[in-house]
């Protein structure tokens, strides 16, 4: 189980989208942060970056591929696809709920193995405002990630207990004519003990991380 909680913290990164773009639209991002660790004492986001490319393929329904770059610098090629779709429209203070599915496939050089991860995002959210002009209101998000390990063994042979590793997360995004930036924050795998991983990571129950993350979106 240690393993497997190294790699969900080392890989998860900030919500792709909360919200799809509309028909046609076409958005590239970065983002940059991770769980939150003890460095001196300190807490420090662990800076994991990634690079997102969205193209609105119905104003409902977004499809997205994200580069995950700072794994790849390190070794191991992560690259996640999936798509982000609105069920409900958020209307004043009446929240807003989409789905995003999306599959992580990794590769370590170093070990030559390849993995495939399923995830899914469940998001609500609601307008913040109500924009002026061209600034469309900004947006306050919350929702779980719910990452699934499909194998069977983990680690050294080991018996793969936990297939569900659940992360809460809250966000914030403030909207401008073309440009998203967006502070959220996550609990990562609350429910699993982060006691055997070499690194320290930083929990309020022993159990995970919470993490720090920041991105920024361009819409053409």
């Amino acid at each position: 189980m240690a393993a497997l909680l190294g790699i969900i913290l080392a890989g998860c990164s900030t919500t792709a989208l909360v919200r799809p773009l509309k028909n046609r639209q076409w958005a590239v991002g970065a983002n940059a942060g991770g769980p939150m660790i003890a460095y001196k004492g300190a807490p420090v986001p662990t800076p994991l970056t990634g690079i997102l490319v969205a193209r609105g393929l119905a104003d409902s329904t977004t499809a997205f591929a994200r580069l995950h770059t700072t794994s790849a610098l390190f070794g191991v090629a992560h690259l996640e696809l999936g798509g982000v779709k609105e069920w409900k429209a958020p209307a004043k203070w009446r929240p807003g709920f989409s789905t995003a599915p999306s599959f992580h496939f990794m590769f370590d050089k170093w070990k030559g193995r390849a993995s495939l991860y399923p995830q899914l995002d469940l998001n609500t959210y609601c307008f913040i405002g109500e924009g002026r002009g061209a600034k469309p209101p900004d947006l306050l998000h919350a929702g779980v990630c719910n990452w699934f390990e499909p194998r069977s063994t983990g680690a050294e042979g080991r018996t793969q207990r936990r297939h569900w590793l659940p992360a809460f997360h809250v966000g914030y995004t403030m909207a401008r004519p073309k440009w998203n930036y967006t502070i959220e924050t996550k609990w990562i795998a609350p429910f699993t003990s982060n006691e055997k991983l070499v690194v320290d990571y930083i929990s309020p129950t022993g159990g995970g991380s919470l993490g720090l993350y920041l991105s920024a979106t361009r819409i053409f």
